[in-house]
């Protein structure tokens, strides 16, 4: 976003965004902000609380299997070229993209 805002600088851009799960097209104008060109995006408030260890533990337990489980479902689609790239042989640890997509880092070793 902070590369294709340097383009357009403070020109009007488009952006499609998927909301419970509906597309929406949105024009916004960038404005230059301590050097750099910014559109606002907001978020949904979240609310942090301090949970007593045993609920913590039992909290973070069950987040970190609901990730590894993501991370398994990742694999399966790379194995059966459901998913658009690839994990790379090459020494760099880079992520090669099928079809005409480029190649990105992902800093994996």
């Amino acid at each position: 976003m902070i590369e294709s805002l340097k383009i357009t600088k403070d020109k009007p851009i488009t952006i499609t965004v998927r909301r419970n799960g509906e597309e929406k097209t949105f024009t916004v104008q960038p404005v230059l902000s301590d050097k750099w060109y910014r559109i606002g995006i907001g978020s949904m408030q979240m609310k942090v609380k301090t949970l007593p260890f045993a609920e913590a533990l039992k909290l973070s337990l069950h987040e970190n299997r609901q990730n590894a489980l993501l991370i398994l479902e990742l694999v399966k689609k790379w194995r059966s070229e459901k998913f658009p790239c690839a994990p790379s042989k090459g020494r760099s640890g880079s992520v090669r993209l099928r079809g005409k997509q480029r190649v990105a880092k992902a800093g994996l070793r």
